[in-house]
């Protein structure tokens, strides 16, 4: 018996969290003219072109005239950010200066997506009584627009540019590439977007270019690419990048680019972000093959 009293009494539970869930799945919130916010549960079969019936938890049915209820905001298509990051450090004459700049310029309508990155690092010392000398000097810009051709499919065109003053060979680097893209998860606030295609690959410039065999030469090759972006609130962001890219040439490995970004925004009201990001780059055909950057920014979104 007190099996079968369990068994309801679960039973009960389970249907009163399902009630519940439903309950809370159908609650709307609507915002008139005049600043307020109404919640409750939408009457579809009651509401008319010109009224809004909702069922209020306290005080019951509500009809709401249409012409009260505000429209919703306008999509901004065009969605930018700037951020920027400056060291200055000076001892007995010696000075060292260290700065980073970074831009993120979006276009999204109902179909098409531009996107712009643009990025700036550099290091400028200078010894008491000597020249000054820069130590690091790197810079990135990356285009990419997609086209979407059917739900769950998209192309897309991507150009990459990498530039790095130090690099002995690979000074510069491009990488181009067409295909396909998936939009694996799509919501308000996570994104993951999948991309593959044939690409071309081209890198130049440095002091040992020239005895280099794969140094100003260009390469057939294919390119994958994972974006992924995670806002759960207003005051925290999470970005992660992926682009792995591999040439048709012998001995050669794949390469791959791997960028993480936080950004915190301290007044959820506010524009006004700091953030944390970390790049690693891998590229067997210069020299060196590996290149980590980590960059603290404040910046604002316009």
């Amino acid at each position: 018996m007190f099996r079968v009293l369990s068994l309801g009494l679960t039973a009960c539970a389970l249907a009163f969290s399902a009630g519940s869930s439903f309950a809370a799945e159908a609650t709307q919130s609507l915002k008139l003219r005049n600043g307020d916010t109404i919640t409750g549960v939408p009457v579809p079969e009651d509401s008319t072109e010109t009224t809004q019936v909702l069922i209020h938890p306290q005080l019951g049915r509500i009809e709401i005239p249409v012409d009260a209820i505000a429209p919703p905001p306008e999509k901004k298509l065009w969605t930018t950010s700037v951020s920027a990051g400056l060291n200055a450090n000076g001892k007995d004459g010696d000075n060292t200066v260290s700065g980073n700049v970074k831009v993120n310029s979006t276009y999204d309508n109902d179909f098409d997506t531009f996107n712009l990155k643009a990025g700036f690092n550099y290091s400028r010392s200078q010894d008491k009584g000597e020249s000054a000398e820069i130590k690091t000097k790197k810079g990135d810009l990356r285009l990419r627009y997609d086209r979407d051709l059917q739900q769950g499919l998209g192309l897309y065109a991507l150009s990459d540019y990498k530039y790095n003053k130090l690099n002995d060979v690979g000074v510069n680097i491009v990488d181009t590439s067409l295909g396909l893209s998936v939009p694996v998860v799509h919501s308000e606030t996570t994104s993951l977007t999948l991309s593959a295609g044939p690409s071309v690959h081209w890198s130049g410039g440095g002091d040992d270019c020239g005895s280099d065999e794969y140094c100003d030469t260009t390469y057939a090759g294919a390119m994958f690419t994972a974006d992924f972006k995670w806002t759960p609130s207003r005051v925290f962001q999470l970005t992660l990048a992926n682009q792995l890219s591999a040439a048709f040439a012998s001995e050669v490995k794949p390469a791959n680019t791997f960028s993480a970004e936080l950004k915190l925004f301290p007044v959820p009201e506010s524009k006004l972000f700091t953030s944390l990001e970390f790049k690693t780059i891998y590229q067997s055909m210069t020299t060196p093959t590996t290149n980590n950057t980590v960059t603290a920014q404040v910046g604002l979104d316009l």
